[in-house]
């Protein structure tokens, strides 16, 4: 950890939202792999589902979420992780780079779905034509880019539609 708060610039974080994204679903293993390689990440060869970002170029910081051979999410870095003794000083540049990432994906998708700002987390959400999800997620620590397949984002929808209709949320599942 470093006492210094760093991310991508907003035009990586934007080349890294595009490349997940927009890439044809459902995504295979190997898709996902071939995603972040294409990026410049390296994965774990024991777990290629672990792979590095541009935020730790030799140490894997980021995932994606496997369900029978199908990805069905993605988590990846777009900062550094800052120590809990320097939080209130990395606070303001967090929030700053998560403000910069959410007018550049805004440009490209639109107006979030959904946004939260609760001092020292904040989040944007939004949902794509093609069901894809894209979060976005910071606080004073971090700055972490989730992408969620249609699959994944059909749930959440399926969630909200029934606390419209006054249902229990996930009352399917089971």
């Amino acid at each position: 950890m470093t006492t210094e708060f760093k991310t991508v610039s907003p035009e990586r974080a934007v080349q890294i939202m595009r490349a997940w994204a927009f890439h044809p679903w459902p995504m295979t293993v190997q898709d996902g792999i071939d995603v972040y390689t294409s990026l410049g990440f390296k994965g774990d060869p024991q777990e290629p589902r672990f792979f590095t970002s541009d935020m730790s170029p030799s140490k894997t910081d980021s995932s994606f979420i496997v369900s029978e051979g199908v990805v069905n999410s993605c988590r990846l870095r777009l900062s550094n992780w800052v120590s809990s003794e320097h939080w209130a000083m990395s606070l303001p540049r967090s929030r700053n780079a998560f403000t910069s990432f959410v007018n550049s994906f805004t440009e490209i998708l639109g107006k979030p779905f959904s946004t939260e700002d609760e001092e020292t987390d904040f989040s944007a959400h939004w949902i794509l034509e093609s069901r894809v999800g894209v979060d976005l997620g910071g606080n004073r620590a971090l700055i972490i880019l989730s992408i969620d397949s249609p699959e994944e984002t059909g749930y959440l929808l399926d969630d909200l539609e029934a606390e419209a209709n006054g249902e229990e949320i996930g009352a399917d599942y089971f």
